[in-house]
């Protein structure tokens, strides 16, 4: 009965265990259960701008704050911020960028105000500002005319020297006029008794050039119009045949076939003979020079040294030379055949032998470029405008690292003098220092031959 009764109690006992196992999960609703009606978000438009520049754009939402810029720049000027909040933006903004000024200390600069050399005034005058005029300075004898530089926008450090102008002397006074081409160029106030100032030489008027005044004016006692001479001068060369010089010798003897002996052959070697053939000689000498006389004019027709022909040439006229020094005078004039020769004394006269001191010169015909030089201005103008074809010829730039400055032109005899306005790139020499980048210079030159002076203005660029 009791094992019965502990089953049953145990029985009992696992029961309830069971039962206080706990809850059951609820059953879901088959029904799901809808989300909540989603919330629309409003956005602004944010522009930034610089001096009405947009420069960024956003979309920003309703009470969010914009995102801000770098920091734009400005020349001359420092960002200083925006010109509204941005923080919490609650509608479209136009958001402004604003600068202030940078004042910076201004430059200066020294003026100073001279009168002969002596300073009168000196101002410290800011950069882009004008100096203040001082009084009009004073000096006897003479009228002030003004300042010789601008002072309305100082850049840089200024001396402003005074420029006077002496008072005319007391006296009386004649106009004297200058005229070219029926034009005055200049006209002037002369003091009785003193000179006109000569202006400067006159331009080209087509192709005739400054020759001079045909009045002077070194001691005006009236009223003048002086009248410019202008030449007229031909560029255009032409080539023609002209006599060059060759050389000169003197001779001892002159002597006729006939005479030729042996006196001259034997006992007087020292001697240098023109021989007079009547249609040819034959024998070799020493040296020899034959000659015809052709359309007047005495032609070399053969040189001969010695020993080296015996054959009989016809000619009209020779030279024989016996002696090694005579030889050698002869041979120092250049003569060769085709050369015409001239003797002092014509040899028609010479019948009789004649022991005096008589030469002969040596000229040859060459083909050379020759201007018309009919004037002296025509010496000195074609001189420089052969030097202006020059200096076409080296191009636009000069790089060449010497000119050919002629200081003698060999085909007008006009002497030129240079100057140059940068020496330290061409020096009156021609030497050319060539600079590292492209350099103007003016070289001016002055022609003289006879009576005429002609000055010259050659623009030239330089550059290595």
């Amino acid at each position: 009965m009791k094992k019965l009764l502990a089953f049953l109690f145990v029985l009992l006992f696992a029961f309830v265990l069971v039962g206080c196992g706990g809850e059951n999960e609820p059953t879901p609703d088959p029904t799901p259960t809808p989300d909540p009606t989603p919330v629309e978000v409003t956005k602004y438009t944010v522009k930034f701008l610089v001096d009405g520049k947009v420069i960024d754009t956003q979309e920003v939402e309703e009470g969010k704050a914009a995102t801000r810029p770098a920091d734009p720049t400005k020349e001359g000027y420092e960002f200083s911020g925006w010109d509204k909040d941005f923080s919490n933006v609650k509608a479209n903004l136009e958001i402004n960028a604003q600068f202030k000024e940078i004042i910076k200390e201004a430059t200066k600069y020294t003026v100073k105000f001279l009168v002969d050399g002596k300073v009168v005034d000196t101002q410290e005058v800011e950069e882009g500002k004008a100096a203040t005029k001082p009084a009009d300075p004073t000096k006897e004898g003479y009228e002030f005319t003004g300042w010789d530089k601008d002072f309305s926008n100082v850049k840089s450090n200024l001396e402003i020297n005074a420029t006077f102008k002496e008072n005319a002397p007391a006296g009386k006074y004649y106009t004297v006029e200058f005229v070219v081409d029926g034009k005055v160029i200049d006209s002037q106030q002369v003091l009785e008794g003193t000179a006109a100032v000569l202006p400067k030489q006159p331009d080209p008027v087509g192709n005739k050039y400054f020759a001079g005044w045909r009045k002077d004016t070194s001691n005006v006692t009236s009223d003048m119009k002086v009248t410019a001479i202008m030449t007229e001068v031909n560029f255009d060369s032409k080539t023609v045949n002209i006599p060059l010089p060759i050389g000169k010798c003197e001779l001892n003897i002159f002597v006729k076939s006939s005479e030729l002996n042996v006196k001259y052959l034997d006992t007087n070697l020292q001697n240098t003979m023109v021989g007079f053939s009547d249609g040819y000689y034959g024998l070799t000498w020493w040296y020899r020079v034959l000659i015809n006389n052709v359309g007047g004019e005495l032609v070399v027709i053969e040189t001969v040294e010695r020993g080296k022909s015996a054959e009989n040439t016809k000619c009209d006229y020779y030279i024989y030379a016996y002696n090694d020094n005579i030889c050698k005078k002869i041979t120092d004039t250049g003569v060769q055949a085709g050369d015409i020769i001239t003797f002092s004394t014509h040899p028609s006269t010479f019948f009789e032998t004649k022991e005096v001191k008589e030469s002969f010169t040596v000229k040859r015909y060459q083909e050379v470029t020759q201007y018309e030089l009919n004037s002296d201005v025509a010496h000195t103008v074609i001189a420089l405008h052969r030097m202006e074809e020059y200096f076409a010829t080296l191009g636009d730039v000069i790089k060449v690292e010497a000119l050919e400055l002629t200081t003698l032109d060999a085909s007008t005899e006009a002497t030129i003098t240079w100057e140059s306005s940068n020496p330290n790139v061409i020096a009156p020499t021609g030497a050319v220092n060539l600079p590292d980048t492209e350099t103007e210079v003016t070289l001016t030159a002055t022609a003289t031959y006879g009576t005429s002076t002609y000055v010259w203005v050659y623009t030239l660029k330089v550059s290595k």
